[in-house]
């Protein structure tokens, strides 16, 4: 499973949560070049739930992205199209009622959505489970002069809502192959998959920046790296940029005085790094 950047100490305990929500994680499967391609036949109890046409000329392939969830999702009053439920809408967290359609698909669980790369031949390319029965898949423009970006989000709120929430990744399909994006830290040098997360304690955006879009992240955080005081650890804004530099994405960060949280307004540009 590809790592994720974290910032100190509170947003590890995010992580934590995050993990605990995941169960065994996601899982990705690339099979462009090894000769194992399979048929694009639907996995048994799938549903096609939004499918994106892709071309040579833009993305290197004719076919389609696609986003498969379990075939019952489609029930008669299930989950409207660009609606996001709670990761499983059988099973809320927010104390809700189950909703009636679920009724009848006790006790089977709902299966992990999928999102798969298909040639126009049927080819499957590449295919990743996602963490929850449902997600959300939308297209973005992230980088100039190249097709789009597609953001899939899941919904990993807990009981614990002050630190999980909607958890966004960006996929592109890049010569034909399906890309999950990531990003270089300027000071570590690591190279790690982006993850973003929307809680009470984080937020991000995009922002357009030089022909192209910037991503801003900003979270409150706990300075591990100074020595406490009567009152803890001290708290702390972290303040991230992604940036598209030449052929990679790049990471910067910094903190700043003060513990951020999402009711409040989000901090202006020139505030980042």
């Amino acid at each position: 499973m590809p790592q994720k950047f974290a910032g100190s100490a509170l947003l590890l305990l995010v992580g934590a949560a995050l993990l605990a929500c995941r169960g065994q994680g996601t899982q990705t499967t690339n099979s462009a070049g090894t000769g194992l391609r399979a048929k694009a036949v639907l996995p048994s109890g799938s549903a096609l739930w939004k499918s994106f046409s892709l071309v040579k000329l833009k993305d290197g392939i004719d076919g389609r992205l696609e986003l498969l969830v379990d075939a019952q999702i489609q029930s008669p009053g299930g989950p409207a199209m660009g609606v996001l439920p709670s990761c499983n809408p059988c099973a809320p967290v927010d104390g809700s009622p189950v909703p009636q359609w679920c009724a009848p698909l006790a006790p089977r669980s709902l299966a992990r959505a999928k999102v798969r790369l298909v040639t126009s031949s049927g080819e499957v390319i590449a295919l990743r489970e996602l963490e929850c029965p449902m997600a959300q898949i939308t297209q973005e423009a992230l980088r100039a002069h190249t097709g789009p970006a597609y953001a899939v989000t899941v919904d990993l709120s807990t009981e614990e809502g002050a630190y999980t929430g909607p958890l966004t990744r960006f996929a592109e399909v890049v010569n034909g192959k399906l890309e999950w994006l990531t990003a270089t830290d300027s000071r570590t040098k690591e190279t790690r998959e982006v993850e973003l997360t929307s809680t009470g304690k984080s937020a991000w955006t995009l922002s357009p920046h030089e022909g192209g879009t910037d991503i801003l992240v900003a979270a409150g955080d706990i300075d591990s790296t100074s020595p406490p005081s009567e009152g803890g650890a001290p708290q702390v804004t972290l303040l991230i940029r992604y940036y598209f530099d030449k052929n990679r994405w790049v990471r910067v960060s910094r903190t700043e005085a003060g513990f951020w949280e999402s009711d409040s307004e989000f901090p202006e540009r020139k505030r980042f790094p």
